[in-house]
């Protein structure tokens, strides 16, 4: 950086915001929309609770029903959440890119910038 005259504060904030822009152009789209799926999967989940709800005669049944989607709720929403995080992950490993690298680019020029500041301090 020394022998190209990149190592002023400004050059190196230039540098990390033009490989910010990259990495984020450069990232996988989402394949399953939360907006879109959470939009047709809340009526088909109404219709079905008002479908069981008809057929319970009972308060025990009911409080049963009500735990019991409450829990069916919180492990479809863990589900989805560990799928994405090992997708996410496993998508990394099969495509070893050039935004590991950049990302690792990164990551130098911000530990370069605080040893710089650092540097005009003393």
């Amino acid at each position: 950086m020394n022998r190209n005259h990149l190592y002023t504060e400004n050059k190196i904030k230039l540098l990390m915001v033009g490989l910010e822009k990259e990495i984020e152009k450069n990232k996988f789209p989402s394949l399953i929309n939360p907006g879109i799926f959470i939009s047709l999967f809340v009526p088909i989940w109404i219709q079905y609770l008002t479908f069981k709800y008809k057929t319970i005669t009972t308060e025990e049944q009911a409080i049963s029903m009500l735990l019991f989607s409450a829990f069916l709720i919180l492990m479809i929403i863990i589900l989805v959440n560990v799928i994405k995080r090992f997708s996410n992950e496993l998508k990394e490993l099969i495509y070893i890119d050039d935004n590991m690298y950049k990302k690792m680019l990164l990551e130098k020029l911000e530990d370069t910038l605080l040893r710089y500041k650092e540097d005009e301090n003393i």
